[in-house]
């Protein structure tokens, strides 16, 4: 019995929901001085173009910078390159003296023990 009346009470309401919608009417509002609007809305038109235009040269500046960014990382790039063939060569330059030291003790020692041998 109980679901019946809510049942009941729901067909109610919703037929009471379409009736609201079917009499609402929307109406233009009436201008009280249409002059000031449409100054108004010049205005506003004017403000949005320069904005537009503020966009465009914001997005030509970031566009710009990213470029610069780019170009920072490959030259970054190279000097890292660079900077490791350095390296490298330095390294090579550190084994060739040492194995020079290493000679010229071997010659020593080997010098010593024939003057020693004599």
């Amino acid at each position: 019995m109980l679901l019946f009346l809510t049942a009941g009470s729901y067909a109610q309401k919703l037929d009471s929901l379409r009736a609201v919608k079917t009499n609402t009417r929307i109406t233009p509002a009436k201008i009280a001085n249409p002059k000031l609007v449409n100054q108004k809305l010049v205005q506003i038109q004017a403000s949005i173009k320069k904005l537009e235009t503020l966009l465009k040269e914001a997005k030509a500046e970031r566009d710009k910078l990213k470029d610069q960014k780019d170009s920072l990382s490959e030259l970054n790039q190279e000097d890292m390159l660079q900077l490791q063939q350095l390296i490298e060569k330095t390294s090579q330059l550190e084994q060739m003296i040492s194995n020079a030291m290493k000679a010229a003790v071997e010659v020593q020692s080997s010098i010593t023990k024939n003057l020693k041998a004599s």
